[in-house]
């Protein structure tokens, strides 16, 4: 795709053979440039015709010379005739037209003259590609039409009549169409010779590649009709025996474009592949950026393939927990990673990232939760982040994983780190507690929770934010009280 210039957009635009391949030799020959290949898609695919207007009773003329990469020929004519072969559509191509009446030529200080208008072919390219016009609007069903008729095309193409001195050319790829103008499938028959020179067709389908006959490449993608199944049990003696009356059908693939090569002793080494070696000067570049390429391909096709058989973990240690900024949404972050095994500092040596087999066993096979906890100090009016504590949600009492002793617990160490830097006041000695959960960002969405309930009881999970605070006059709700009101 990034050989086109496109983008991922562009890779949804459909795009017929006709215009794939201009954009294929415009891109080539942009890559081209400034190396020892630069104007060798010029050389090999275009070719040179004469737009032209001669007058018939004045000496006065007009021409225009024009390149072409390929040719794009009738399948009908203007009269709607039907086109039957590829040497009567070049006739086509050039037929003279006689200006004369309303539609006469102005020569200028000769005024309307009658003139023969007309195309004239100056060179073929030692590559010719053609176009067969098979997709037309047709005006009475006002909409596009795909043209199914028969054109034959030979393998071996003279046009010494079309330019003096072209001589003959070989037929070396058939592109077919198969399907409707709406829909459809492309895929391409390519002759190849070898060593002694004998021809070999090959068809691309995709990624289907296989050899087949002479007579699939060609005569089966003129076009035309095919028979239908005919009921030899239900049809009449006279009806089998007579062929022309059998029903017939439109058959739907035939050849869209065609690739003729100039039969001489250069052009003929087109039809085979040439042997690159970094001894020659002129493929050396080449063969090392297309070496480089490959090796890049196979890296990346490595580094995809290691992607995919393996995990990647991010730890978070309590340092992290402690700056967090966006409580609320970091919270719900760490739950993921205690899913895949990664817990809090109580499960491993941060320095080392070690555990011990008895105490991973021990992790690994009990129920356990990491619940960020902070503090709210009423005294300044703040709250902390403490970190976060690994507890077992398999114990009785929610108040016995942190708060079983307040003095000597985890939440009073780690709550003495901020007493020291200032950050809060020091609780009072014998302080009451009581818990709130954190569920939203706004301070409305503060729930207080019973700290002589369970976890289960209270409906607190993985990554839940809890915040302890000393009592205050209106504390939490004990059993058998009343309401309370949030003080933070």
């Amino acid at each position: 795709m990034r050989s086109f210039g496109w983008d991922t957009a562009d890779a949804f635009m459909q795009h017929d053979a006709q215009e794939l391949n201009r954009l294929l030799c415009d891109r080539l020959e942009e890559q081209m440039k400034g190396t020892p290949t630069d104007g060798e898609i010029k050389r090999l695919f275009e070719g040179e015709f004469e737009n032209y207007i001669e007058c018939i009773d004045v000496d006065y003329r007009s021409q225009r010379n024009e390149t072409f990469y390929d040719l794009q020929l009738n399948v009908k004519d203007e009269s709607g005739k039907e086109i039957t072969s590829l040497e009567e559509s070049l006739k086509d191509f050039v037929r003279e037209e006689i200006l004369e009446g309303d539609n006469a030529y102005d020569a200028e200080s000769h005024g309307k003259q009658r003139a023969r208008k007309g195309i004239r072919f100056k060179r073929f390219p030692p590559v010719l590609y053609i176009q067969l016009k098979r997709f037309m609007f047709d005006i009475e069903k006002m909409d596009m039409n795909k043209l199914n008729s028969k054109m034959e095309f030979p393998q071996i193409l003279d046009l010494e009549d079309f330019a003096k001195g072209s001589g003959q050319y070989m037929l070396h790829t058939v592109i077919v169409h198969s399907g409707g103008v709406s829909s459809g499938h492309y895929y391409t028959f390519v002759r190849s010779l070898d060593s002694e020179g004998k021809s070999q067709w090959i068809k691309f389908d995709d990624e289907m590649v296989t050899f087949c006959s002479e007579q699939a490449a060609v005569e089966d993608n003129y076009g035309g009709e095919d028979l239908t199944v005919v009921n030899y049990f239900s049809a009449a003696p006279d009806e089998i025996r007579d062929r022309d009356s059998w029903p017939s059908g439109q058959r739907i693939h035939n050849a869209y474009m065609l690739s003729y090569v100039r039969v001489d002793q250069k052009a003929t080494e087109l039809l085979t592949p040439p042997v690159l070696t970094s001894e020659d000067p002129k493929y050396r570049a080449l063969i090392e950026r297309c070496t480089r390429e490959a090796k890049l391909a196979e890296e990346r096709r490595r580094d995809r393939v290691q992607r995919m058989n393996r995990v990647e973990v991010k730890l978070i240690f309590e340092r992290d927990l402690m700056k967090m900024k966006a409580l609320l949404r970091e919270a719900m972050e760490v739950q993921p990673l205690v899913e895949q095994n990664v817990y809090g500092p109580h499960s491993y040596d941060p320095q080392t990232l070690e555990t011990s087999s008895q105490e991973t066993e021990d992790v690994l096979t009990s129920d356990l939760d990491l619940d960020l906890l902070k503090y709210f100090c009423p005294v300044k009016q703040v709250i902390v982040t403490l970190g976060g504590d690994t507890v077992s949600a398999c114990r009785e009492a929610f108040m016995e994983t942190v708060m079983l002793h307040p003095e000597d617990s985890w939440l009073s160490q780690r709550l003495q780190l901020f007493v020291q830097q200032g950050e809060v006041a020091a609780p009072p000695p014998n302080t009451q507690w009581q818990c709130w959960e954190e569920f939203g960002r706004a301070a409305k969405e503060i729930k207080p929770r019973d700290i002589e309930k369970t976890m289960k009881e209270e409906g607190l999970y993985c990554g839940d934010v809890v915040i302890w605070q000393p009592q205050s006059a209106a504390g939490p709700r004990r059993p058998g009280e009343g309401g309370l009101k949030c003080s933070s």
